[in-house]
């Protein structure tokens, strides 16, 4: 039996509670425990982390997209200095080097000089005859000469035209050909693509400027290093899942 305490005695302290269980404790208070905070900090950390990567992800495609437009006014560019030199090439050799001039460059006389228009004067009528005759044949020949001239100058026209026709055609194929995914990847192979024909096309013609090979050159070296950086940022991490 216990016995009340003495005058001038203090009565011993209480005894400590019990310690509860974490998840006990939240089903009878029906509150969050420190652990469960810290979870839900956690997952809102993930979630705003992995926000922060989709976005600055977004922000490089738009800035490859941006370099991917130029690219393409370039290469138009390039095609337009090409076709330029092309149309000089072609207008250089559809149009020969008149014959008189050509003989008055090389020092010599031109064609039907004094002999025929002086024997016309001295000789008999029969020479005179002659002389016409062969003249007209000359002249005949050298017509006949001519439009020869022309029709090998027509083939050659109609080759460079067909060949234009065929390259044209190749072109607007690799620019119209349907991509399997809208990725910026697939774009630059279409771009490289149309690159190699061009590249093709410049070893073909004549009297490229040091500018244009300059602006190929250029161009290569910026495409190659938009392939990279596209499947750099294809290939880069999402980032932490939200748990």
């Amino acid at each position: 039996v216990d016995q009340p305490p003495r005058v001038g005695q203090q009565s011993p302290p209480p005894p400590p509670p019990r310690a509860i269980r974490p998840n006990r404790a939240a089903e009878d208070t029906g509150g969050d425990t420190i652990h469960d905070q810290a979870l839900a900090r956690r997952r809102e950390k993930n979630k705003l982390a992995a926000r922060r990567k989709r976005h600055r992800k977004k922000q490089r495609m738009e800035a490859l997209e941006v370099r991917k437009v130029v690219l393409e006014q370039r290469l138009h560019q390039l095609r337009a200095e090409l076709e330029a030199v092309r149309s000089t090439n072609r207008r250089h050799t559809a149009d020969p080097i008149p014959p008189d001039r050509a003989a008055a460059a090389s020092g010599q006389a031109p064609l039907g000089g004094l002999d025929s228009a002086g024997a016309s004067d001295d000789d008999s009528d029969d020479d005179s005859d002659d002389d016409n005759d062969d003249d007209n044949d000359d002249d005949n020949d050298d017509d006949n000469d001519n439009d020869n001239d022309n029709d090998d100058d027509d083939d050659d026209d109609s080759d460079s035209g067909d060949d234009d026709a065929d390259s044209d055609a190749k072109l607007a194929t690799a620019l119209h050909a349907p991509d399997s995914d809208s990725n910026v990847s697939i774009d630059c192979s279409t771009l490289s693509e149309e690159l190699c024909m061009i590249e093709d096309q410049a070893q073909a013609v004549c009297g490229i400027s040091n500018n244009v090979l300059l602006l190929m050159s250029e161009i290569r070296s910026d495409l190659s290093g938009l392939i990279r950086a596209a499947r750099d940022t294809q290939q880069s991490p999402r980032g932490p899942e939200p748990s």
